[in-house]
């Protein structure tokens, strides 16, 4: 299965051609777009996403939160590895997760909004 590449939330091109995204490579950008999107945004489910609002809930829920998106990924098998932490207002992801085409090792900061 193919897909359109994402760098961000902005599509990428290579040569004036829109890129596109396979494999393992596929597997983590919708783990990332899982991440990034906030509960309640999609239109058209709107239990999908994680619930950050705005510094209330404790570590326990954005853990179970963020563990959850992941192993509901298409392709996912298991989270091997998992620490979260949280600075400020930002909450540092490290995970090696298991997936049917072999393992991805994820590091990813997402930034709260305030």
């Amino acid at each position: 299965m193919k897909d359109l590449k994402l760098n961000g939330n902005k599509l990428e091109w290579i040569n004036g051609d829109l890129a596109q995204v396979e494999g393992l490579e596929l597997i983590k950008q919708h783990i990332l777009t899982g991440l990034y999107t906030l509960k309640g945004d999609w239109l058209l489910d709107d239990t999908v996403g994680i619930d950050f609002p705005r510094n209330m809930r404790d570590e326990v829920f954005w853990k179970h939160d963020i563990k959850k998106v992941i192993l509901s990924t298409d392709g996912v098998n298991q989270i091997k590895k998992f620490d979260l932490r949280k600075e400020n207002q930002n909450i540092y992801i490290n995970a090696y997760i298991t997936t049917e085409l072999g393992d991805i090792e994820l590091n990813e900061v997402i930034r709260q909004w305030k």
